[in-house]
């Protein structure tokens, strides 16, 4: 994850019925987020979620399809 603003971010890992943090990305900065098991097990989508800190607006990525696993 690549956060090129000055906000904090809360990035969190989505899908139907589950959802789960994966850590803080700091302002001005790159940081790897390991996907936990749960998330990417079975098929469907993923989405990644980026929560500023102390902000209102919460960006939302495109879908990521996986396959069953």
């Amino acid at each position: 994850m690549e956060n090129q603003g000055f906000s904090n971010l809360v990035i969190y890992a989505v899908k139907p019925r589950a959802a789960g943090a994966l850590g803080l990305a700091t302002g001005n900065s790159s940081k790897s987020f390991p996907i936990p098991n749960y998330l990417i097990r079975g098929a469907g989508t993923l989405r990644f979620l980026a929560d500023p800190v102390g902000g209102t607006r919460t960006p939302v990525s495109e879908e990521i399809c996986g396959a069953a696993g």
